[in-house]
């Protein structure tokens, strides 16, 4: 959403996301430290280091891989400082106006942003911050532009939350009161818990409020009120554990409408690492180390490359039809309703007999799929469609495999903070 809505920016603006945002806002408020993951030099910025808390163990993030991962720049991609962000609060806060006092937006125009658009139900994490479960109540009861709006200790009030691999970050703002919250981290705080009180506290320091929270309750929460949640435990993955089916079998690419493709090879590399000779999911710029589980055409996986780390232990599964691969899913993507990758073209392609098609190849009877949108494929056809040349399945060499340890619109998602 916040992707497109950059997109049509650029469009009626003429500019790049980037220059759009960097000439009408952050030059306007004075907001010079602040940059983009998708154009800052990494070797000349001060940037905090992001960290994945990987079952208990911290591992930094590449600057590349949140670099790609902001590809989109309306949703996830603006770099910043704490003085920065007090500047943007404060332009919020004096309904458009930058720290000398020169206007830089309508009021009429700020005040639509604050407006709530859509009502909110309840989330999962509101009984956390409901009475009468807890002494208070932080509400969120509409969605704006960017902003989550609501009610504390009876304040109106605005927020939004930022998150991407290794920074998370927080504001908070009671437009009454004329006070503005930002907070930014590395690590996780993957049920909010941690951002949401810490907020409350300060925002009853500053009001003048008695905090019902204080530092040994925000590290303990949702405790005492709340039993903590169970720590997940490591699996246990066999990553020897042979195959129920050739690795051959997989091989190919497979494509979905929404969530683009996948490629399927066989990693091929005189190396001590375990990753010879598996097979490798290449998905974007993130790669999926796939070892067999004990149920047939299921697979564990395990990211690896600039991604390492990040989504482990998630499964892939495979489907055939008349004995033939066709079909693949991974239900870590879209839990409630995982989506479905067709494969599209294979290196070796099967001959399959249907009653209604007759003899055909695999790739004949495939949707979706015409001869001008395939791309190269290291195997050769002769002139007959249903003739398939015999060739070996797909290997790569590389190296050895790297193992390294959401703004919307400005106010959607700052994701990190160069001070923290």
């Amino acid at each position: 959403m916040y992707g497109q809505a950059a997109r049509i920016a650029e469009k009626i603006g003429r500019k790049k996301f980037a220059d759009l945002i960097t000439e009408e806002l952050f030059k306007e408020i004075g907001m010079t430290n602040s940059d983009f993951f998708t154009t800052a030099n990494s070797s000349q910025i001060e940037l905090a280091q992001g960290y994945l808390d990987v079952y208990g163990e911290l591992h930094p993030v590449p600057f590349e891989l949140s670099r790609r991962w902001s590809d989109l720049c309306g949703a996830n991609c603006i770099l910043s400082s704490a003085v920065d962000m007090a500047k943007w609060l404060m332009f919020q806060l004096s309904k458009g106006k930058n720290q000398d006092g020169k206007r830089v937006m309508s009021e009429d125009a700020l005040t639509d942003t604050h407006k709530p658009e859509n009502p909110l139900t309840l989330s999962s994490i509101s009984k956390y911050f409901t009475k009468p479960n807890v002494p208070e109540t932080f509400s969120q009861t509409g969605y704006a532009m960017g902003w989550r709006t609501g009610h504390y200790r009876g304040y109106n009030m605005l927020t939004h939350t930022g998150s991407s691999w290794g920074y998370k970050n927080m504001i908070t703002l009671f437009p009454d009161m004329d006070l503005g919250i930002y907070t930014a981290m590395t690590g996780d705080d993957e049920d909010f818990f941690y951002r949401y009180s810490l907020h409350q506290y300060l925002a009853d320091m500053y009001l003048g409020e008695t905090p019902w929270l204080n530092s040994t309750l925000i590290c303990s929460f949702p405790e005492p009120w709340f039993p903590k949640k169970k720590q997940r435990t490591k699996p246990v993955i066999n990553k020897d554990l042979k195959p129920k089916r050739n690795l051959d079998d997989y091989l190919g690419v497979y494509e979905n409408p929404a969530y683009g493709r996948i490629e399927m090879f066989i990693l091929d590399e005189e190396s001590s690492t375990n990753t010879s000779n598996k097979l490798i999911a290449e998905f974007g710029y993130v790669d999926l180390i796939l070892y067999p589980k004990k149920m047939k055409d299921e697979f564990y996986f395990e990211t690896d490359g600039i991604a390492a780390m990040l989504i482990n232990f998630g499964t892939v599964q495979f489907k055939e039809t008349n004995g033939v691969i066709d079909k693949m899913r991974i239900p870590t993507l879209e839990p409630k309703d995982p989506p479905i990758f067709k494969r599209i073209q294979g290196p070796t392609i099967p001959t399959v007999s249907d009653p209604m098609l007759g003899n055909s190849t695999y790739d004949d009877i495939l949707p979706h799929e015409t001869p001008t949108e395939r791309p190269k494929e290291s195997s050769t056809r002769s002139t007959n469609s249903n003739v398939q040349a015999e060739t070996k399945p797909k290997q790569r060499t590389r190296g050895k495999t790297q193992k390294s340890s959401d703004s919307s619109t400005v106010n959607e998602k700052v994701q990190s903070s160069k001070s923290v």
